[in-house]
């Protein structure tokens, strides 16, 4: 209950941020400005994500803000990638161009199960 109400502060606090312009965001942190993205433009997403159970209020939740390989963006510069994991499983992830202030979600690729033989090499 106690997470519950600080994650609530903190989106809120995120939320009434006063509106600044994406280049005074991005002079502070180019990674800052793409989770901030996230943060704002798919905030509705983010509570349909967190559950309303004890178990998962006590879960850590992760996030992760990455440029891709220079061979899979063309605008190196604005595009990254930020993910969210709760107790370390990634469970959403969006593409983010800083430049253009553009937010997308990237589907996940469920893992692929082990065969018995890789099982067994481990």
């Amino acid at each position: 209950m106690r997470s519950r109400f600080l994650a609530s502060i903190v989106l809120a606090s995120v939320l009434a941020m006063p509106a600044v312009s994406a280049a005074e965001r991005v002079a502070t942190s180019a990674y800052g400005e793409a989770l901030y993205l996230v943060l704002t433009d798919q905030a509705e997403a983010l509570r349909r994500l967190d559950v309303d159970d004890e178990a998962h209020e006590r879960s850590v939740r992760t996030w992760s803000v990455t440029r891709p390989s220079e061979s899979d963006a063309l605008d190196f510069a604005n595009t990254f990638t930020v993910t969210l994991a709760v107790d370390g499983r990634i469970v959403a992830a969006w593409y983010v161009n800083t430049g253009e202030g553009t937010v997308e979600p990237r589907t996940l690729v469920a893992p692929a199960a082990a065969t018995p033989a890789e099982s067994r090499s481990q």
